[in-house]
């Protein structure tokens, strides 16, 4: 059992917005997934927007499935369920979704630099401290806007190789960098197809500049990555000076140089 202090709570978050949206916020202790949850609820008719928080996901999952670590009262897991202008970019807003990750994290712990891997990891130290996963829900016109945060995760020695946490010690009110995304969320996701938000990713987008093997289908693409389409897919020069475009839905993995984090 944690101490009170250590532990989500909807009234504190509530105190520490700074918008003015309706958010409909529900906390669970456990649960399988904040997304899998999220799309088993009903859509709350008086709201906009509906945010998910669970102390520990058991079966917490990302891109293509691969398991998110979520152990208890260590992390944020957070799914945010809202509609979006049609027709949704599944691209440009990933990218989106990760500068307003970004600049809550910034905002949150001023003396750490966080950057992005494409297209939907948070780094650290070049190491993994979060991840992003959007799913539409097509019969609803809603989408899953799942949020994934390492904040005082202790991990195995096999995955402290690829992974980190983004403090170091045992307390943090995670409630401040809650709040903070939800409004970071509010504010951005009006405006997601903005061409600032791809530029600012470029920026911060380790992918970019380096060497890559991309897996698309059974086969695998090497090359440079250089830059992004207006889509927020990934141009890749090969060594033929052609160029080719991988759109975010075909990656299966992106691997970049030993050193980096190749996830």
């Amino acid at each position: 059992m944690q101490p009170k202090g250590n532990q989500l709570a909807v009234d504190r978050i509530r105190e520490l917005r700074q918008t003015t949206c309706p958010i409909a916020i529900q906390l669970r202790s456990t649960v399988d997934s904040t997304n899998a949850w999220a799309k088993r609820v009903p859509a709350a008719s008086d709201s906009p927007m509906q945010a998910f928080l669970a102390e520990q996901q058991t079966a917490g999952y990302g891109k293509r499935q691969r398991a998110f670590f979520s152990p208890a009262f260590q992390g944020v897991y957070l799914t945010v369920r809202t509609a979006v202008t049609a027709p949704v970019n599944p691209g440009r807003l990933t990218t989106a979704v990760g500068i307003m990750v970004v600049r809550c994290l910034a905002a949150t712990y001023p003396k750490q630099t966080f950057q992005l891997k494409w297209v939907n990891d948070i780094l650290l130290h070049q190491r993994k401290c979060g991840g992003i996963l959007i799913e539409n829900l097509l019969d609803r016109q809603e989408v899953l806007i799942g949020i994934g945060l390492n904040v005082t995760t202790r991990f195995s020695t096999e995955l402290a190789n690829k992974a980190t946490s983004i403090v170091g010690g045992n307390w943090v009110d995670r409630n401040v960098l809650v709040a903070g995304l939800l409004d970071e969320l509010v504010m951005g996701l009006p405006h997601y197809q903005d061409a600032q938000f791809l530029a600012d990713y470029q920026q911060l987008c380790t992918t970019l500049g380096q060497a890559v093997r991309v897996q698309v289908g059974p086969d695998w693409v090497q090359g440079v990555a250089v830059t992004l389409t207006d889509q927020g897919a990934l141009v890749i020069q090969l060594a033929s000076g052609e160029r080719r475009i991988v759109a975010s839905s075909e990656a299966i993995k992106v691997m970049t140089p030993v050193g980096d984090y190749r996830g």
